[in-house]
């Protein structure tokens, strides 16, 4: 079972490498591309529509479904109840960012972002639907799924984004591909799964997975309100084109972490799941992952920050050579902190 679950991993692992590598290169291409015919400026009212949902998102989609992976023990209705918790909560603030758009537009006084923010909402629902599925998908360690789902919905919204950027020329063209990734995650992972929502449970369901949902939820909100007060701080006080120079460092920082550690993180917890009451076991397959992702990790970055002043200006234009600075220390603190 030792070298069962260790074999299951590394495949998973490359797996989620390998999706993760399309989606960095997919993901490269439609910012060369887009950001030569979209200004700072919008990337800056993007990543603001971004930090609006932020904290939403964690409460629709980003906790609860990991109570369903780390389960021993899961039954029909823990997963109905996680996906009925899920949908209550996309209704409530999908309510209120409705209702507080246009003070949020004014907070950042941007009035165009009334109808972006208002329009982006519904990946509240997206989300709350896909993240079940998708979770179960986790617990399976079924990465060549996961895999396909991340490659067809990397170049779908290749080609919107790209498409869109080109007629329209702004910000709206971030958000409509956004939005098409995340329905083509929704169709693909329903589909993969033969899932099919259904909202019977107990209280007792309920019940089982409260204390790990509400630790886990406060400790992601605790992450993604830091991670998003430095967004929110300059979108309000700086203006859309700083905040969009802040974006594309982040955007690029997030394309490196997905391709070199986030296929080490992403299998953990569904390998920590199964082997928990193997701790030698659970021991060398983190240490193992650890070792590796810094290995891998660690010169990438550094690199980066070398030929970050040259590859800059030459793959975005010169539009974005004030962004430089801000990729350089991005990149030096992430390989610091790998």
């Amino acid at each position: 079972m030792k070298q069962g679950i260790l074999r299951r991993a590394g495949v998973a692992v490359f797996l989620s490498a390998l999706g993760n590598w399309v989606g960095m290169l997919g993901g490269l291409a439609s910012l060369v591309i887009i950001a030569r015919m979209v200004a700072p400026a919008d990337y800056g009212l993007f990543g603001m529509v971004l930090v609006t949902l932020a904290v939403p998102e964690i409460l629709t989609s980003g906790s609860l479904n990991e109570s369903l992976i780390q389960r021993n023990e899961l039954k029909p209705g823990h997963i109905n109840s996680v996906l009925a918790q899920s949908l209550i909560f996309s209704l409530i603030l999908w309510g209120i960012i409705q209702l507080a758009a246009p003070l949020i537009a004014g907070m950042f006084q941007q009035p165009q972002l009334v109808a972006m923010i208002r329009l982006y909402s519904y990946v509240l629902f997206l989300a709350a639907f896909a993240s079940v599925p998708f979770a179960l998908l986790l617990r399976d360690l079924k990465y060549r799924e996961i895999t396909t789902i991340d490659i067809v919905g990397t170049f779908v919204a290749l080609g919107v984004g790209i498409t869109l950027a080109y007629y329209l020329r702004n910000a709206w063209a971030l958000l409509y591909m956004e939005l098409a990734r995340r329905v083509v995650r929704l169709v693909m992972v329903m589909f993969l799964t033969k899932w099919r929502p259904s909202l019977t449970f107990t209280r007792q369901d309920v019940r089982d997975l409260a204390r790990f949902n509400s630790l886990n939820i406060a400790v992601k909100l605790v992450n993604r309100v830091q991670q998003s007060i430095p967004s929110a701080l300059i979108g309000g006080f700086l203006g859309a084109a700083p905040l969009g120079m802040f974006s594309i460092s982040n955007r690029l920082l997030d394309q490196a972490q997905a391709a070199l550690i986030t296929p080490f993180s992403s299998v953990s917890m569904p390998v920590a799941a199964q082997s928990k009451d193997n701790m030698p076991l659970l021991h060398r397959a983190i240490g193992g992952a650890i070792r590796l992702s810094s290995l891998i990790a660690f010169p990438t970055f550094l690199g980066g920050v070398a030929v970050a002043p040259l590859g800059v200006p030459f793959l975005l234009g010169e539009q974005w050579h004030a962004a430089i600075p801000l990729i350089q220390i991005c990149l030096l603190y992430t390989s610091d902190a790998a």
